[in-house]
């Protein structure tokens, strides 16, 4: 997770992913899907009480497709938790949403957007998964861009990373006048450590997901910050 300000930011729960591949009675899949979101809640239980926006950056569920049963009741009770906690809670969709405006039906209070565009110290960030396009005016704001979806990790290590980054990009003049910093998110699910990055993999995942205006890049700085499971990085504008 990733604090800014009042807010704290995270990517990638796929609820639900710890029972994948498991045939078990419905009781122990329970447990199961309960101590996963556990899992996850406990990371922002020492937060300061400042704290009170939460933004996820995609892949809420697991599940591609509608949640049902167990696995609807897993989002809700992980849902109920951070409204207790926080007042303001934005979703950014991601390739695993699909339908989880029908998840979280009964929660009002939840934005689903499909991206996200703020001011925090007078940086503009824009927020964002990973698996479609970033719209021109929304990349033409931004000064910096979360970004999650590709879970960066050192595999072998079953290590997750954080990728700290600066770019240039072509602008609509075709010459490298834009200047952005990326930072890609690791998964907050701590059964999912994640696939390999490097500075050509990390280029080719940004040229699929800035606009075409900007789609070539050349990668000025990369940084990558290891962690044991899930990391929180303290991040000052």
């Amino acid at each position: 997770m990733l604090v800014v300000e009042s807010t704290v930011v995270i990517a990638d729960l796929h609820l639900g992913f710890s029972v994948v591949g498991y045939s078990l009675p419905r009781g122990i899949l329970a447990k199961m899907l309960k101590n996963e979101a556990l899992a996850i809640l406990s990371y922002l239980d020492g937060l300061p009480e400042y704290i009170d926006r939460i933004i996820i950056l995609g892949d809420v569920k697991e599940a591609i497709g509608v949640s049902r049963g167990i696995q609807r009741r897993q989002i809700e009770f992980f849902f109920k938790k951070l409204i207790r906690r926080f007042s303001q809670i934005v979703v950014v969709r991601g390739n695993h949403d699909g339908r989880l405006s029908e998840a979280l039906s009964g929660f009002g209070s939840v934005e689903i957007v499909d991206f996200f565009l703020d001011k925090f110290g007078g940086v503009n960030i824009l927020m964002a998964h990973g698996h479609k396009r970033v719209p021109s005016s929304l990349f033409g704001d931004a000064d910096i861009i979360f970004i999650g979806h590709i879970h960066p990790a050192i595999s072998e290590l079953s290590t997750k990373l954080w990728v700290i980054s600066r770019i240039e990009c072509r602008n609509p003049e075709g010459s490298y006048g834009w200047k952005k910093q990326v930072i890609v998110f690791p998964s907050a699910n701590p059964k999912i450590v994640g696939t390999d990055v490097e500075a050509g993999s990390l280029v080719e995942f940004l040229e699929r997901v800035l606009p075409r205006s900007a789609c070539k890049i050349r990668l000025v700085d990369l940084d990558l910050r290891s962690c044991e499971g899930i990391m929180s990085l303290c991040y000052e504008l």
